[in-house]
């Protein structure tokens, strides 16, 4: 017998399966939904290609996934002109960091991408800058209770990517710089000191350090408190090691530099006192402070031209020295197993003379 239709009976409308159905349905347009971002996000973030030859500077964008921040990086690499693309197996790079509201564009946005032409085309070693984003206010640290990761971002994740993408393979210390402006050149700064072992060379241009009572409310999440602020905090840093005995900077080679103008001097936080410290222990010709110039963008376009300077020199250097390093590793092995009665008392007080002179380089 056929039951009239009513809501008791009715299929579709039935309290029983109404609910779990409308349910299913959410879940299954959800997780389309989620998976249709995913893959879009996937699409998009792409790494820079550095196998092709570049003839002029030019700064492009890429990004990669970051299992330290949970989250994908955007990057902007600027490559100098005469780039060779695969056969570029040495080529260093140095990490730029962005000050506060900026991105992985601020470097291209203050001249340095024309800071990188003058330099190569001086004929001089070319280096790649590699512009990091962070768009918290992590100040580039990981945070007290590693909320944040972005330390680890950049010392381990973008490391990895990049000595997988550059060709020639994984670079080593002498060929990796940090260095950034305002926060960046905070954070370039506590990155050499949390990891010293990956970075050669440090440029700080006007970094900001403050007293944990003068922090910005937003910026109290990344430095922690009491004994957690000590550990975040490159001026408390600076204290212990000299507590120790030890320098306050552990790099190889580091310039830091600030406007004479610039209102961080004089805001009562202990940026002065720090780089008071720092002058004090290690000069003026590497801690300078007399520079004309605030806290602003006029300031840092020149202040980016002597730091691209300072870091390709130093690269060169560098590079000169390990080359020179492995040249007497040979002539020392030489040494060992020439046979010197082939050769006549002159030629050998010669030969030792030479020997004498190279190693003083």
């Amino acid at each position: 017998m056929k039951l009239p239709y009513s809501r008791k009976n009715s299929f579709f409308l039935s309290t029983g399966t109404l609910v779990p159905t409308l349910i299913f349905c959410f879940l299954f347009c959800f997780s389309l939904f989620v998976s249709s971002i995913h893959s879009l996000a996937s699409e998009t973030c792409a790494p820079v290609d550095f196998s092709l030859p570049r003839t002029t500077t030019v700064t492009e964008s890429g990004c990669f996934f970051s299992k330290a921040t949970g989250a994908e990086v955007k990057y902007s690499v600027t490559f100098p002109a005469g780039y060779k693309g695969e056969k570029e197996s040495k080529i260093p790079y140095a990490f730029f960091l962005h000050g506060r509201g900026g991105s992985e564009n601020q470097f291209q946005q203050f001249g340095g991408e024309q800071a990188v032409d003058r330099y190569a085309k001086s004929g001089k070693t070319p280096f790649l800058v590699i512009a990091l984003d962070e768009p918290k206010h992590s100040y580039w640290k990981n945070g007290p209770k590693n909320e944040f990761g972005t330390l680890n971002m950049i010392t381990e994740d973008a490391i990895s990517h990049f000595d997988q993408q550059l060709p020639g393979g994984p670079r080593d210390r002498k060929s990796r710089a940090i260095f950034g402006i305002s926060m960046g050149g905070h954070g370039a700064m506590f990155a050499t000191q949390k990891r010293p072992n990956l970075f050669s060379q440090l440029y700080s241009i006007s970094p900001v350090f403050r007293s944990e009572e003068s922090l910005e409310p937003q910026d109290r999440a990344a430095f922690g408190s009491g004994k957690e602020f000590q550990r975040n905090d490159p001026y408390s840093l600076a204290k212990e090691r000299n507590q120790k005995d030890r320098s306050s900077l552990s790099v190889e080679r580091f310039h830091i530099e600030i406007g004479k103008d610039d209102g961080f001097l004089r805001d009562g936080s202990n940026t002065a006192e720090y780089l008071q410290h720092l002058q004090t222990e290690f000069g003026d010709d590497q801690v300078e402070m007399h520079y004309p110039g605030g806290h602003d963008g006029s300031y840092w376009k020149h202040a980016l031209l002597r730091s691209i300077q300072f870091l390709g020199d130093g690269f060169a250097q560098l590079e000169e020295t390990s080359d020179n390093r492995q040249v007497r590793e040979k002539i020392q092995d030489c040494l060992g197993v020439l046979d010197w009665n082939n050769f006549e008392e002159k030629e050998i007080f010669q030969f030792f003379s030479q020997y004498l002179e190279f190693i003083k380089q």
